[in-house]
């Protein structure tokens, strides 16, 4: 604790020891600008004001965009076996869905025949392509 305590006296002392700077440095600024008669009061503040503001930093520049090298195609296959759970469910129970069901599901009778079972299934990972494409 009194090392906490140390460490903020420090600070206090050190913040002082600047604002007295800084105050002490406008007062000196003032007395050299009240030596001079011919300016008036406003053009004096003025004056003190211009020795008083800081230059906005500049801002860092900006490096340009150079896009990376990519192949124009990454394939990963991960073949997962049929008796393996996706949660609570089997993934072999997917092909047992019948074509009544997915022609329900997606409004398409094109799938009322369909049997899942000899079906293709190609995902298609769309990352970033606002919605995906998803599975095909």
């Amino acid at each position: 604790m009194a090392d906490i305590k140390d460490k903020l006296e420090r600070l206090k002392k050190e913040r002082e020891v600047r604002s007295r700077s800084k105050s002490q440095l406008v007062k000196d600024a003032w007395e050299e600008i009240e030596k001079t008669e011919d300016l008036s009061v406003k053009d004096k503040l003025e004056h003190l004001i211009s020795l008083t503001r800081q230059e906005k930093p500049q801002k860092p520049e900006i490096q340009t965009f150079e896009p990376l090298k990519r192949e124009p195609l990454q394939f990963f296959e991960n073949p997962y076996p049929l008796d393996v759970k996706y949660g609570r469910v089997l993934l072999s129970s997917g092909l047992e869905i019948k074509g009544n069901i997915l022609t329900c599901l997606s409004k398409e009778s094109a799938f009322e025949n369909l049997d899942l079972s000899t079906a293709l299934f190609i995902d298609l990972e769309t990352t970033g392509l606002s919605g995906g494409a998803g599975v095909v």
